[in-house]
């Protein structure tokens, strides 16, 4: 079968669309929400089989090994903040040992996520402490309540 396919066929948008701005400011200390959701992917995958309590020998590595990575490739979702690619094993260790102060060799790995979201962040003042815990009438609270909220961190 023979076709002809002239210069006004064209298989994309001419002339391109703008790109668009950045949703976040870019940062080289703290993370970005891909990399975190590439991480948060990760880790859900591990909590399978493992759930939510991983060993500090096993964290540390992966941690490592995702520097080494980021460092060599830089892939937006594998890559890790650039203040990261600097760190060495002996930081990881560190750092994990920092979120096992009873030294159980166990670390949940949400609250390492949690410590990650919040890196940089500024520390909140009891006022703002105050107004967190006064939008919140009990102590649990639904997902659409927590994120209606005002934080000191956005």
């Amino acid at each position: 079968m023979d076709f002809t396919v002239d210069k006004s066929t064209f298989n994309f948008i001419n002339p391109p669309l703008p790109k668009l701005d950045a949703l976040e400011e870019f940062r080289t200390d703290r993370f970005a929400i891909p990399q975190l959701e590439s991480l948060l992917q990760e880790f859900l995958l591990i909590s399978k089989s493992t759930g939510d309590e991983m060993q500090t020998r096993e964290l540390s590595s992966l941690l490592f090994s995702k520097i080494k990575i980021s460092d060599t490739f830089r892939g937006h979702f594998s890559a890790l903040p650039d203040s990261w690619n600097k760190l060495g094993l002996q930081n990881i260790n560190n750092i994990i040992r920092n979120l096992d102060p009873t030294n159980t060799g166990f670390v949940n790995w949400r609250v390492l996520m949690t410590c990650l979201i919040l890196l940089r962040s500024a520390v909140p003042t009891a006022a703002q402490i105050s107004k967190f815990e006064s939008g919140f009438e009990q102590n649990k609270v639904s997902e659409n309540e927590f994120l209606g909220q005002n934080y000191w961190f956005e």
